[in-house]
Parts: C-alpha cells; sequence; structure tokens
C-alpha cells in the first residue's frame, strides 16, 4: 500500500485511481482550538498553540493522524521567530488567560500585553477576545499607504533565509522532520497576494479601491506577492510539498474583468514562481460557481497544480462533474488535479448515512474517472459536526478511495 505522501503526489502527476487520497483542508479550525481539540489533546490547554509549544503540538497533531488517517498534514505554518518565543509565555489567572512579555521595553509597560480568552458576560463561559480575534484584519491604510513608496516602506518582504534563519520555520520543519516520509506537507496555506491585501486595507476599503485607485491595489498585492514567494522559497528549502493559495475575494463580491485586471497579475505571478520551485500549487478561490465561469477558466489558463473549489451551502452551483467537464473542454486534465468538495455542512454534517455516502461514492467515481482528484471536504468540519461523524465520513471515503486488489 501507498503511503500518504506517495498518493498525494500520484494525484499530482498521473492519477491515481486506486488509491485516492484522502485530505481534509483547514484542518486548524476544526481540529486545533475547535470542537475536536479535547479529543487530540490529551488534556493539554488549548493555548500552547499561542505560546508555540512545539513538542507538545507535534504529539496533537500525531494523535490527529493517528485517528484521522489522512494523507497530508495541513497544520504547517510560520510561527514566531525563536526570539519572540523565548520572551512570551501564556499567563492564565481565574479572570483570563493573557499573552505576558517577559521583557517590558520600560517599567512603566504593562507586562500582560493581550488577553487571549476572556468571561463571557453571563459567567458561562470563555470566549476569545476581541484583541485576538482582530488584531491581524480590516486595518484601514488609506491615510498611510498612499503610493507607491508606502506601500515598499509598510509591506516588509523578509528573505527566506532570514525566515529560516530566526526560526520562523521551525513549526513546519518539526512538521517535515515527523510527518514528511508518510504524509504530504501542505504549508502556509491560508494565504495569496490579494488575501493578504485585503487583510491589510479591510474588505470595504479594498472594493472601493478597486473603482478609485486600482493602480495602488495592484502595487500592493504585488509587493504581497514578493513577500509571498519568499515564504515559498524558505518552505521548498526545508523540504514542504506544497502550499494552497486561498482567495476570497473572488466571486462573491466582484467580476471576472475586475479579477482578471487587480487579483490576477499577483496571483499569476505567484503560481509560477511556486511551480518552479518544484512544490505543489493548490488554488483555492472562493464563492465560484458556473454562474462566474469565466473568471474560474481565467484562473485556470495560471495551470495551477490544482484547484479547490467550495461546496455549494452558499448557493454556489461548483458540482464535481461540471468541474471535470470544464477541465477537459480546456485540455487541462494531464495538468490540473482536482480537490473535491464535500458539503460539510448538507452532507457531511446534516444528510443520513445513506445519503453521506451516495456522496461520497459519486464524488470519488467522478474523480476516478477524471485521473487526477484529491477527495477533500468544501469547507472547513462544522463544529455542530459530531467527532463519530466525522469519523464515519472518513470511513466512507477509505471504503471508495482505496480500490485495492
Amino acid at each position: 500500500m501507498m503511503t500518504g505522501k506517495e498518493r498525494m503526489l500520484a494525484a499530482f502527476e498521473d492519477g491515481c485511481p486506486d488509491e485516492i487520497p484522502n485530505v481534509l483542508n483547514n484542518t486548524g479550525l476544526s481540529m486545533w482550538r475547535g470542537h475536536f481539540w479535547k479529543v487530540f489533546a490529551e488534556g493539554k490547554p488549548w493555548w500552547i498553540r499561542n505560546a508555540w509549544d512545539i513538542p507538545k503540538l507535534l504529539e496533537v497533531e500525531e494523535k490527529q493522524q493517528k485517528i484521522c488517517d489522512l494523507d497530508w498534514i495541513w497544520n504547517a505554518d510560520l510561527c514566531p521567530s525563536r526570539e519572540w518565543r523565548k520572551v512570551h509565555r501564556v499567563a492564565p489567572t481565574a479572570r483570563a488567560v493573557y499573552m505576558v512579555n517577559l521583557v517590558p521595553k520600560d517599567r512603566r509597560e504593562h507586562i500582560r500585553q493581550y488577553i487571549l480568552e476572556e468571561p463571557r458576560p453571563d459567567g458561562s463561559s470563555y470566549r476569545v477576545s476581541k484583541d485576538v480575534l482582530f488584531r491581524r484584519y480590516g486595518v484601514d491604510m488609506t491615510d498611510i499607504i498612499t503610493e507607491k513608496e508606502d506601500v515598499e516602506k509598510y509591506i516588509t518582504v523578509e528573505k527566506a533565509e532570514e525566515l529560516i534563519e530566526t526560526g520562523k520555520l521551525d513549526w513546519i520543519q518539526a512538521i517535515i522532520d515527523k510527518f514528511g516520509e508518510e504524509k504530504f506537507i501542505s504549508a502556509c496555506n491560508d494565504r495569496s497576494p490579494f488575501t493578504s491585501t485585503v487583510n491589510l486595507m479591510g474588505v470595504a476599503t479594498t472594493l472601493t479601491m478597486m473603482i478609485k485607485n486600482p493602480e495602488l491595489l495592484l502595487q500592493i498585492a504585488d509587493r504581497y506577492a514578493d513577500q509571498l514567494i519568499e515564504v515559498y522559497k524558505a518552505i521548498a528549502k526545508i523540504g514542504a510539498d506544497g502550499t494552497m493559495g486561498w482567495e476570497w475575494v473572488t466571486g462573491e463580491m466582484i467580476s471576472p474583468t475586475q479579477y482578471n485586471a487587480i487579483i490576477k497579475p499577483s496571483a499569476l505571478k505567484v503560481c509560477n514562481a511556486v511551480k518552479k520551485m518544484g512544490i505543489k500549487y493548490i488554488y483555492a478561490p472562493t464563492g465560484l460557481g458556473k454562474r462566474w465561469q469565466e473568471g474560474l477558466e481565467s484562473m485556470l489558463d495560471m495551470e495551477p497544480d490544482a484547484i479547490q473549489l467550495e461546496e455549494s451551502v452558499k448557493g454556489l452551483d461548483t458540482d464535481m462533474a461540471w468541474q471535470a467537464s470544464l477541465l477537459r473542454r480546456k485540455g487541462l486534465q494531464d495538468k490540473v488535479t482536482i480537490f473535491g468538495n464535500i458539503a460539510a455542512i448538507n452532507a457531511i454534517q446534516n444528510s443520513t448515512t445513506e445519503e453521506l455516502e451516495e456522496e461520497v461514492k459519486r464524488q470519488i467515481d467522478i474523480g476516478r474517472e477524471y485521473g487526477r482528484f484529491v477527495m477533500d471536504a468544501g469547507a472547513p468540519i462544522t463544529p455542530e459536526t459530531s467527532f463519530e461523524r466525522l469519523l464515519e465520513y472518513l470511513t466512507l471515503v477509505r471504503k471508495y478511495a482505496r480500490r485495492i486488489q
């Protein structure tokens, strides 16, 4: 029997009809600090991820892989530098859980930098602090970044060698050392140049700039492309197998024309660079369906190693048969791998066992006929999905995906 890594690599090359690989995207959301944390953590506190306790995190990952038997590891991401980890620790108290800086800049600085979690107003349980939820997203920089010089000043490009030397790839390296022979390691999966642009400028500001100042948006996205290319150089150097470029301001919010003019240039730049590095590039746009087919065809012209579309829960028509037919018509069946998009809510969470089995078998049959196929869910596993139901789904995938003679 092939290893998970061998199954994945085969799915990117000639196809693997007898052993279709099985993965779950965004396991960080559903498995880490999420609804299945207690199953995999075995009593470890959730904040070991905030403290970046790498040995304990590896134990959690190992338990998850042992139970779920996935063919890849998705949780490989950049971590804080070794210097940051040396001077920070998590401090739980009766009132809240804090992140503590052990070396404040001066004595007047409050040692508790921010709250990780605090009690709900009704005292029933805890919630993640808004300081944590919103500290990275939606900062309106329109009065600060107004020209190309500002873009270069405020968006830094850290070289691959610096990322490695400062320890920001220590978590990815630990995963590769532990699982790299058996599993396909997909690293730094939740980003793209334009996703980073939106995270910086905010959704409303970005959409407004598409009309009022598209040239500046192009400059910002191009700068983020340079930043990401260095990240990908670093993960390729230490032995990662691939990455997923998540593009979320697409079909739901903009037209194919806007995509081509503003988002595609930086996306294409990254896609071409990553493929030259020898690692697999999985493009994951959101909000796509038959009504946005023109935009999807433009994406496919970039020839990423793989494409993954969302499930249909948003009213999108993203049926696997349509995807396979479109790629064949464009002559891409020997170039682009399709990732499955089993509906996380309508199928995995809410359907009967018979309905779930039927949909799993249907998608695998389509993928097996197409050739280059990886079985996946079209969205993260939901909090309302029981652990037993997750295992039922994974068992069904194994039953139909691995046709061993």
